[in-house]
C-alpha cells in the first residue's frame, strides 16, 4: 500500500516522467527536482499502486475550418467589404430631373440635448418639406448619444432625454421630419458605441448612408453631374480661415463642385475659381443645431447666431463650370430663390 504521506497524483507523476526518461532515473530525478534517493523511494511506493483500467473515449470532431477552407472563406469576405466599403464611399445618386433643384445642408441636430433648437430646427424641416423640388442631406451628429461607459458616460446625467427617448427622436428625423433625403452621413457621436448599428437597422437603406462621409455625385436627367466631397469634417485646421480644410480639400482632393463640413460647430460660405485645376468649387460649413453648449464655453468658443443649416440651388441647364449657381446660409432665402428661379 502506498505511503500515505505522498499523494496519489505524485506517484503517478513519477510513473510518467520514468516513462518519459526512458528508465533514466538520473534524469526523471533532475526534471522532478528532487534527489535520485527519494525517487527511488517513490518508484517503491508508486509500485504499490492499484493499475488503472485502460479506457478509450470516443473522439470530437474539430469545429474549425481547415486553413485552406478558412483562408479562402476570409478572401471570399474581405472582396465583399473592400466592394462595400468603397461603393459606400463613392456614391453616385441619379434624379430624374433637368429642371432646378435645392438641397439644404443639415448637420449636428444633437437630439435629446438640452441645447437643441428644436423650434428652428421644425421651421427648417417644415420649408424644405413644404418647397417643391427642394432635398435634405445631413452630415452627422443626429443625437448625443453618450458612450456608457468612460468620462463621457456622466454626460447622460445632463441631459433630461434618456438613450431611448434620443433614438425615439432619431427615428422621427429620419423617417417622419418630412424631409426628403438625399443622403446621410453618421459623425463621431453617431459612432460611438452601438450608435451606428442602431441607425442602419433604423434607415434599412432607406436613405444612402456612409460613416463620417463620402464623394457623392448628383446625376440629372440631361446627363449633368454634380459632385459634392461631403465629410462630417474635413482635415485642417487655421485659427485665421475657418475654411482652411475645405480649401485645402478643393485644391488638393477630388475635384467637386461642393465641399462640405459639419462638426465644429460654426459656420461659413465662400465660392472659388480653382483655375490651375479648371475647377469652380462652393465650399460650405454649417453650425447644426445645438446650442448653450457650456463645453464650447468652456474652451472659450464664441457661439455664432447664424449659419444653423446651409442650402444650394442646383441647375443642370447652366453652361456654368459648377451646376450650383446659388448657396447661402440663410435656409428660407436660398428656398425663395429657388422658387423665383423655377417661375421664369
Amino acid at each position: 500500500m502506498a505511503n500515505p504521506g505522498v499523494p496519489e497524483k505524485d506517484l503517478r507523476r513519477v510513473q510518467e516522467m520514468l516513462e518519459e526518461c526512458g528508465g533514466n532515473q538520473s534524469e526523471a530525478a533532475r526534471r522532478l527536482g528532487m534527489k535520485r534517493s527519494t525517487l527511488r523511494g517513490q518508484i517503491l511506493l508508486a509500485s504499490t499502486l492499484p493499475e488503472r483500467p485502460a479506457f478509450a473515449a470516443s473522439p470530437v470532431p474539430s469545429a474549425d475550418m481547415s486553413n485552406a477552407d478558412l483562408i479562402t472563406h476570409l478572401a471570399g469576405r474581405s472582396r465583399k467589404h473592400r466592394a462595400r466599403f468603397h461603393a459606400e464611399k463613392n456614391r453616385r445618386i441619379a434624379i430624374d430631373t433637368k429642371e432646378p433643384l435645392a438641397i439644404v445642408w443639415f448637420t449636428d441636430v444633437h437630439l435629446g440635448d438640452n441645447g437643441c433648437n428644436y423650434d428652428l430646427l421644425l421651421e427648417h424641416c417644415e420649408l424644405v418639406a413644404d418647397t417643391p423640388h427642394a432635398f435634405g442631406v445631413f452630415m452627422g451628429d443626429a443625437s448625443n448619444s453618450w458612450p456608457v461607459n468612460g468620462k463621457l458616460g456622466k454626460q447622460w446625467a445632463e441631459q433630461e432625454t434618456s438613450k431611448h427617448q434620443e433614438r425615439q427622436l432619431v427615428e422621427w428625423f429620419l423617417k417622419e421630419s418630412g424631409v426628403p433625403w438625399l443622403f446621410w452621413a453618421l459623425g463621431n457621436h453617431d459612432l460611438w458605441g452601438d450608435g451606428e448599428t442602431i441607425l442602419r437597422m433604423m434607415n434599412a437603406d432607406l436613405v444612402p448612408m456612409a460613416s463620417w462621409g463620402a464623394k457623392v455625385t448628383l446625376e440629372f436627367a440631361n446627363g449633368r453631374e454634380c459632385r459634392c466631397d461631403l465629410a462630417h469634417d474635413h482635415k485642417g485646421n487655421s485659427m485665421w480661415n475657418s475654411l482652411h480644410a475645405e480649401t485645402k480639400t478643393a485644391q488638393m482632393g477630388w475635384p467637386a463642385d461642393f465641399v462640405f463640413s459639419g462638426h465644429r460647430h460654426n459656420a461659413a460660405l465662400h465660392f472659388e475659381e480653382f483655375a490651375s485645376r479648371s475647377q469652380a468649387t462652393w465650399l460650405m460649413r454649417a453650425k447644426g443645431y445645438k446650442e448653450a453648449d457650456s463645453y464650447g464655453h468652456f474652451l472659450g468658443h464664441t457661439e455664432q447666431q447664424e449659419g444653423h443649416a446651409g442650402v444650394t440651388i442646383i441647375d443642370p441647364t447652366t453652361d456654368r463650370q459648377t451646376p450650383i449657381v446659388h448657396a447661402s446660409l440663410d435656409i428660407e432665402a436660398g428656398l425663395e430663390y429657388l422658387t423665383w428661379l423655377r417661375s421664369r
